[in-house]
This record gives C-alpha cells, structure tokens and sequence, in this order.
C-alpha cells in the first residue's frame, strides 16, 4: 500500500537526467497528492487533475508519456498555458530566457525561480537544439538534464497532467 499510494522506489536507467541522476542511481519518488496510485504497472486510483497536486518548474517528476506506457524521469520546464522555446542551449519561458551560468565542460546551471538545476550539452549538432512549443490546458513540458541526449517533449509532446506519477523525493 505504501508503493502504490505514498511513495515508490525507481531506478535511473538510462544518461537522459546527467548530470543530475546517473544511469543506477535510485529515487524515491513522492506520489500521495498527484493522483495516480499503483503499482507494478497496475492503477488502483486515479483521481481527476482538478484536485491533484501540480508540479512546479524546475521539479523533477516521473511521468508516463503520451506514446508509451513506461516511466520516464524528466525535469518540468513548461506549465499550462506556457510558451516555452528553445534555441542553441537557451531556454525561454514566456518570453523570458532562463538565467544559465555556464561551468564548463558542456555543463551549464539554469536557475527556475530561485532554483538551480544542472545540465549538460555534450553535441554542438544535436537535432534537439532548437524549437517553440505552447503547453495546453493540463499538460506539461519536460526535459532530460542531459539537452543534447533526451527524448523528451521535444520528441514526444506534452506530458498530460493525469500522467503524474509523482514528483522525486530523494536520490541515493
């Protein structure tokens, strides 16, 4: 009961969220509040979006994407009604560019209201470099930390906002 309706265990298991999580790495990740309870691939419950818990920028959240049925970890960049661009590593959300301080070796610190988040660029020609989305009513915009190496809404679209699993809790 506690998988299914508190918080669940995952493993990273793949380079899309380096440099943040690593392939191996462990999550616990938060689910009381976002709405879609179960386990081991089976929903109990589901409640309506209306009364969910709704992510923030910059969290990192473990998603169900429109084109499959499996987990993904992902950061959430956009919200309902966002613009959200993207061109030649600059992020910006309605209009504002995301505030990123570049430390070196492709990795880069983009702050979301107050929070700091790292990523990594590691391919000047990647064909994720640039494009413009609008997120819709109770959907959300995410990406892997690692730009360059993610598929993500850039590929797949927005994440319907019933898809939440939840939100990371801590990694180990």
């Amino acid at each position: 009961l506690t998988r299914a309706f508190v918080v669940e265990p995952f493993s990273i298991p793949s380079g899309s969220m380096s440099p943040t999580l690593e392939v191996g790495d462990h999550v616990l990740v938060k689910k009381w509040g976002y709405g879609l309870y179960g386990s081991y691939g089976i929903t109990l419950v589901s409640q309506g979006v209306e009364s969910r818990t709704h992510l923030q920028r910059g969290e990192i959240a473990v998603v169900i994407p429109p084109h499959d049925s499996r987990f993904f970890v992902e950061r959430i960049i956009g919200l309902s009604g966002d613009v959200v661009e993207f061109d030649n590593k600059q992020l910006t959300i309605n209009g504002k560019p995301i505030e990123t301080k570049i430390s070196g070796n492709g990795v880069v610190n983009e702050v979301f209201e107050g929070n700091t988040s790292t990523v990594k660029y590691i391919n000047d020609n990647s064909r994720f470099r640039s494009g413009r989305w609008v997120v819709p009513g109770a959907h959300y915009f995410v990406m892997g930390d690692n730009r360059d190496n993610s598929a993500d809404s850039r590929v797949w679209g927005m994440v319907p906002a019933e898809n939440v699993i939840g939100r990371l809790l801590i990694k180990w």
